[in-house]
């Protein structure tokens, strides 16, 4: 698997075009990384479904202590659907 992080430390429309062309370029994943201070990823990973076909999409390891693990089920269930089942989804 051919992977890029994007950091949502961008506007989201920024990061959407890069995942773009990421996708264009032949990469395989998108990961949207989950630091304190960047913009929420799923909101970002929210806007990717909509805006590419075929790469996996997912957070960059998702922080179980700062999201109840309830809570980021639920996010990822919910891109799951909207991609059509491309969703990976790391916990660290």
């Amino acid at each position: 698997m051919f992977g890029i992080v994007l950091t949502p430390e961008h506007p989201p429309d920024r990061v959407v075009d890069l995942g773009r062309r990421a996708e264009s370029a032949g990469y395989d994943a998108i990961l949207a990384s989950t630091h304190y201070n960047n913009r929420d990823p799923f909101a970002v990973l929210a806007r990717l479904t909509e805006r590419t076909t075929d790469v996996a999409l997912g957070p960059g390891v998702a922080n179980p202590h700062d999201r109840h693990p309830v809570t980021l089920a639920s996010q990822v269930a919910t891109l799951d659907e909207m991609s059509d089942g491309r969703v990976l989804f790391g916990v660290g």
